[in-house]
C-alpha cells in the first residue's frame, strides 16, 4: 500500500505540467507516415449550368490558331443588332471585310476589262478606269503594235478600226527595205466620225519613192519648229483611227508598218 501511495503522489505531482492554461489536459497526436493504396473510380463532369438556360455552360474547349475549334472556347464576336455573330477570317487570320453603301454591299471589281458597266465597286487591282461616255475603260500608257509585219506586198493595205481608248497621240513608222521596181507608197492616218461612220483624213504623207524609214506623228502637244519626224500634225487622234498604205503601182514592195499610241 505504501508503494501504491508513492506512485499516486508522483503522478499527482505531474498533473500541473500536463494541463493547458485553461485547465484542460494536453493531447498529442502522432501522424502515421505509412502509405495507403486507394482504388476505385473517379467521375468528373463539366460543372453546373450558369442559370442562363439550356446548354448554357461556362466557356470550355480548345481554339488554337490554325486548328479546328473543339468544344465551346471563348471567341471574339459581335452582334448584327439581333443575333450574336462570329468574326470570320481567312486562313491567314485576317478578318473578312465587306464595305457597304447605303444601297447595300459594293460589288468587287476584279481584273476589270474595257467596256465595264460597273459604276460602283471596290477595285482590287492597281488598274485605273476612265469613263468613255457610257462605260469604263482601263487607263492606258504607251501601246506598241505591229500593224504589218515585214513582207512583200503589191496592193493597198487598209487597217481595221484602231481604238485608242484614252490615248490621244500616235506615231506611225513605215520601214521599206526592198523594192521590185519603181516605188510609190503613200501613208494616210484617218479619224472615224462616230455619228456618220465616215473616215476623215488627219494626216497624208508624201509618197515614199525610195527604201528607208519614214515616221508620221499626230500629237496635240506638237509645237512649231524642227521635228525628227517625216511629217507631223498638231492634233488629238480621237477614239477610232484607220491607217492606209496606198500603192501607186503594182510593183512588189517589202515593208513593215508599226505604231505606238501615246497618252496626251
Amino acid at each position: 500500500m505504501q508503494r501504491i501511495a508513492q506512485r499516486l503522489t508522483s503522478l499527482i505531482a505531474l498533473v500541473p505540467a500536463a494541463l493547458t492554461g485553461s485547465g484542460n489536459f494536453k493531447v498529442a497526436l502522432v501522424e502515421s507516415t505509412a502509405s495507403q493504396a486507394v482504388t476505385g473510380t473517379i467521375t468528373a463532369n463539366q460543372g453546373t449550368q450558369n442559370g442562363a438556360g439550356t446548354a448554357s455552360w461556362n466557356a470550355q474547349g480548345a481554339g488554337a490558331a490554325g486548328s479546328a475549334i473543339v468544344g465551346n472556347p471563348l471567341l471574339t464576336g459581335g452582334s448584327d443588332g439581333t443575333n450574336a455573330r462570329a468574326i470570320l477570317t481567312d486562313t491567314g487570320g485576317r478578318p473578312n471585310v465587306v464595305i457597304s453603301s447605303t444601297g447595300g454591299s459594293l460589288a468587287a471589281v476584279v481584273n476589270p476589262g474595257d467596256g465595264n458597266s460597273q459604276q460602283t465597286g471596290l477595285a482590287t487591282t492597281t488598274q485605273l478606269m476612265v469613263f468613255n461616255g457610257s462605260t469604263y475603260d482601263r487607263l492606258r500608257g504607251n501601246v506598241d503594235v505591229t500593224l504589218l509585219a515585214s513582207a512583200a506586198r503589191t496592193t493597198t493595205q487598209t487597217s481595221a478600226d484602231i481604238v485608242t481608248y484614252n490615248d490621244q497621240a500616235i506615231i506611225v513608222t513605215l520601214d521599206l527595205t526592198a523594192s521590185g521596181g519603181a516605188i510609190s507608197l503613200t501613208p494616210t492616218i484617218n479619224y472615224k466620225d462616230p455619228a456618220s461612220g465616215k473616215y476623215i483624213t488627219l494626216l497624208t504623207g508624201v509618197a515614199v519613192t525610195a527604201t528607208g524609214t519614214t515616221t508620221y506623228v499626230i500629237d496635240p502637244r506638237l509645237v512649231s519648229g524642227t521635228q525628227p519626224w517625216t511629217k507631223t500634225v498638231p492634233s488629238a487622234t480621237g477614239r477610232v483611227l484607220q491607217i492606209v498604205i496606198t500603192v501607186g503601182n503594182a510593183n512588189s514592195q517589202t515593208y513593215s508598218v508599226g505604231y505606238t499610241l501615246i497618252p496626251a
